[in-house]
């Protein structure tokens, strides 16, 4: 499974990149999934 979380805040900060996470806390399949996320490129 990819690891997302640990660039999150610096591609959010510093990228161009943001961060929408689409399943609640709690919410998770783990032998699937933890997070959901929707990923957008900022505009400029």
């Amino acid at each position: 499974m990819p690891v997302v979380w640990r660039h999150l805040g610096e591609e959010e900060s510093e990228g161009d990149l943001s961060f929408d996470r689409l399943n609640p806390c709690g919410v998770h399949s783990p032998n699937n999934y933890y997070y959901v996320w929707e990923v957008q490129r900022r505009r400029t």
